[in-house]
């Protein structure tokens, strides 16, 4: 039977982290048929022609455009609202006049969730971290409970309740609100009623990262996770493990492979591709760099990006501003990272222990990340507040005590088999 799909739009924000766990599955989509085309999503300023999103397309020969949403300074909430309006009214002009379309959207983009129901198109939500929905056996985004612990439970309960009530004072209070919720509010509203649908009333904003947005229709949701990486979870309705789908078709980088010194333990640095305001990242490699000085048999290798260079590197420490992430984890001994969904998998399938540095800001999924590599004992969290040289050293020395069962994950994970994840895709949207 031929397949009612012809083409896919994959619509993500405008951020290596959110399209990178996408890349496997557009091309699978590809193979069988279907022509995929990509959006990515940004503000004004945040684009160039040498970000990492989209030289790893280019790379992969995959197609793309980027939509701008205006971001100015002096327009009141009205006037921002309705140049989005225009922007994605345009877009879904676009959408409309390809062969037979269906919309993929990242859920931090949920305007892409409302163009494909006015457009009355297939659609999915794609969920590059880990779902967040209500349940007693995960913790909600931004929280480090391990389920299972003596109390878990009870401290679950009160983390979601805490997190709905939030949510709900946010979308009852005006005042509780940002400009950029208001202005997403109205623009949702705005494009639905040039398609002559009436909302009822604005969608509800909730906070989300990377910012605060309206919340999207219900969808079903694909995860780009197995169920072996992932929480017990009670609701799994309208959730589909796609599998790690770990992209390793990557742009060329120059990296100093001549430095590495075969005779120590390697450890891999790397805090995503996010410099976060308030120079989180910056202390954070400052203090891993002091933490290797004295670990003469280890040798570091700190990926930082657009963060400062810690001063004074020890020898035993590499710099770079970027790495080969998968071809240095596959010989690392231990990767330490912030917490990122991607690096923790790519981690977890090479069978490497992690140590998870949630340094990422207030309203993030790396703690709840953190709990994860806990629960599956591939590794451990070392809070932030208990940065220091010393309890890094010592989590640094101790986990090696992980790395059988990181070892056995990844060869559990390597025999998995299961049905294509383009074919569950292309059967599963609606």
């Amino acid at each position: 039977m031929r397949n009612p799909i012809g083409s896919v739009w994959i619509i993500v924000p405008l951020n290596y982290g959110h399209v990178v766990p996408t890349t496997n599955l557009a091309s699978r989509l590809t193979a069988c048929g279907v022509r995929v085309r990509y959006v990515l999503v940004g503000f004004t300023g945040t684009f160039t022609a040498d970000s990492p999103a989209a030289r790893l397309l280019g790379h992969l020969a995959l197609d793309f455009q980027v939509v701008v949403l205006p971001c100015p300074s002096g327009w009141t909430t009205e006037e921002w609202a309705q140049q989005m309006t225009e922007v994605w009214a345009a877009l879904g002009d676009t959408v409309a006049d390809s062969h037979q379309p269906a919309i993929l959207y990242d859920r931090y983009v949920p305007q892409a969730a409302l163009l494909a129901r006015l457009l009355r198109i297939p659609a999915g939500a794609l969920c590059t971290d880990l779902p967040n929905r209500v349940d007693l056996r995960v913790p909600p985004v931004n929280s480090g409970i391990v389920p299972g612990s003596s109390l878990s439970s009870a401290r679950l309960l009160l983390a979601w309740s805490a997190l709905l009530y939030a949510s709900r004072r946010q979308a009852r209070t005006a005042s509780a609100r940002l400009p950029v919720q208001e202005a997403f509010a109205t623009s949702m509203s705005q494009l639905a009623d040039r398609y002559g649908v009436q909302l009822g009333r604005p969608p509800a904003p909730v906070s989300l990262p990377p910012y605060p947005l309206p919340r999207p229709p219900d969808a079903d949701e694909f995860v780009f996770t197995s169920t072996a990486f992932d929480f017990r979870r009670t609701r799994v309705r309208g959730i589909h493990r796609l599998g790690l789908l770990i992209e390793s078709r990557r742009p060329p980088t120059d990296f100093a492979w001549g430095e590495l010194d075969s005779g120590r333990k390697l450890v891999y640095c790397a805090f995503g591709t996010e410099r976060l305001e308030g120079g989180t990242h910056d202390q954070a490699f400052d203090v891993v760099a002091e933490a290797a000085s004295e670990l003469p048999g280890h040798q570091v290798v700190l990926a930082t990006g657009s963060s400062a260079i810690p001063r004074d590197l020890p020898d035993n420490v590499v710099h770079c501003r970027e790495a080969p992430q998968l071809q240095l984890i596959q010989r690392a001994a231990l990767v330490i990272s912030h917490g990122g969904f991607n690096t923790v998998k790519e981690a977890a399938a090479a069978g490497v222990p992690s140590l998870v540095l949630p340094v990422s800001g207030p309203v993030t999924d790396a703690k709840r990340t953190g709990a994860l590599v806990e629960y599956l004992g591939l590794g451990r969290v070392l809070p932030h507040e208990l940065l220091r040289v010393g309890p890094l050293v010592d989590a640094i020395r101790g986990l090696p005590s992980s790395a059988p069962a990181c070892q056995a994950f990844a060869r559990a994970d390597r025999q998995a088999t299961g049905t294509d994840p383009a074919v569950t895709v292309l059967s599963r949207m609606r």
